[in-house]
């Protein structure tokens, strides 16, 4: 009767298993922390391809949508100047957010743009604009949140580095001193912590079931202790279920109606 309850489970959503002994998950003979990041890279990468062809498509047929645009007095309705204005200037926070994370290359800064005394013919360009370019940078929706988190998560948890995204080599860490740290520099305790939230990140299905082995190995007592809210929040973003099987109360950190003990199973 088990297996087929189980049986019937794994028809109905992906399971991941991450197991208690994360360092030596993989049979390559790298350390699984600079495979993670070179995989990272290569997910920007294919980011950053989507993000040229979907921004090739438009700028192609930009000249002729604005022609008919400019030309139609029964259109579409324009945002007002200063709903414009409000509009241009959140693109240019979302740029600088994704210029922050590591996602776009370019130098950047948030313009002044001040719009008013508009004619009709400028008012349709930039909104031809403004819906072109958010049609351009949804691209980087699911990236984005996830490496926020991410990021988020390692930078409060590890002291005196900060992760730092790179097209090129995925994640690396920043020392005080402003030189940078490979991944497989890091503590076991700190690549543990690292391989786990990637794996949850980047590596499980929307609507999987998660199951973890031991969390708190190489983890001290105030990670283990943020550990649920951790996962919380990336069940929030991925629509995971996640099933943890700990020793340690500090994980559960008082959520004990989240638990099942073995001998009620």
């Amino acid at each position: 009767e088990l297996r087929e309850l189980l049986q019937e489970i794994q028809s109905k959503m992906p399971i991941h298993f991450i197991h208690a002994n994360r360092l030596t998950g993989s049979k390559n003979l790298s350390p699984l922390v600079l495979i993670y990041a070179r995989e990272l890279a290569q997910c920007i990468a294919g980011t950053l391809e989507e993000y040229a062809a979907r921004s090739q498509k438009l700028d192609h047929s930009f000249p002729g949508r604005l022609i008919e645009g400019v030309k139609s007095q029964n259109g579409e309705e324009c945002l007002e100047i200063d709903r414009m204005d409000e509009a241009l200037q959140k693109l240019d926070r979302r740029r600088l957010k994704l210029q922050e994370i590591g996602l776009i290359d370019a130098s950047l800064t948030e313009n002044k743009w001040g719009l008013t005394d508009l004619d009709r013919q400028t008012i349709k360009i930039l909104d031809l604009y403004i819906k072109d370019s958010k049609d351009k940078l949804e691209v980087f929706d699911v990236i984005e949140a996830k490496i926020d988190l991410m990021r988020q998560i390692i930078n409060k948890r590890f002291n005196y580095k900060t992760m730092q995204i790179s097209g090129k080599k995925g994640f690396v860490f920043e020392l005080p001193n402003k030189s940078l740290l490979m991944a497989d520099k890091l503590s076991s305790g700190e690549q543990n912590e690292l391989i786990l939230i990637f794996e949850l990140l980047f590596k499980s299905e929307p609507n999987a079931l998660i199951l973890i082995d031991e969390p708190e190995i190489s983890l001290h007592i105030a990670w283990q202790q943020q550990f649920l809210e951790d996962m919380e929040a990336v069940s929030d973003l991925t629509d995971v279920k996640i099933i943890i099987a700990t020793h340690s109360p500090d994980i559960i950190n008082g959520r004990w109606d989240l638990t099942t003990g073995l001998e009620e199973c």
